[in-house]
């Protein structure tokens, strides 16, 4: 049986499954805060790293999703982008 190729980023996937999750959270969470409280490119930084590590773990689910829960992450993505460019403005 012909399975589908593994994505390039799956040893960093594997990686980061044997990490607690609650260690994975708490680094999003202080991220996210640190992205939402620093003021200018320091801000916009973190947040665009959490914009790019969403966007990565949505693209290795989006063909096993349903089209609304899609249509909820690029929302998510969308306004952590958006949050991230207003911050260099």
């Amino acid at each position: 049986m012909n399975e589908p190729p593994l994505p390039r980023s799956a040893p960093v996937a594997a990686r980061l499954a044997r990490i607690p999750r609650f260690l994975l959270i708490i680094g999003v969470a202080a991220a996210l805060a640190g992205g939402l409280l620093l003021p200018g490119w320091p801000g916009a930084l973190l947040l665009a790293a959490i914009v790019a590590l969403t966007a990565w773990l949505a693209s290795l689910s989006w063909a096993v999703q349903p089209v609304p829960l899609r249509a909820i992450r690029l929302l998510v993505i969308g306004a952590l982008a958006a949050m991230a460019a207003s911050k260099l403005l």
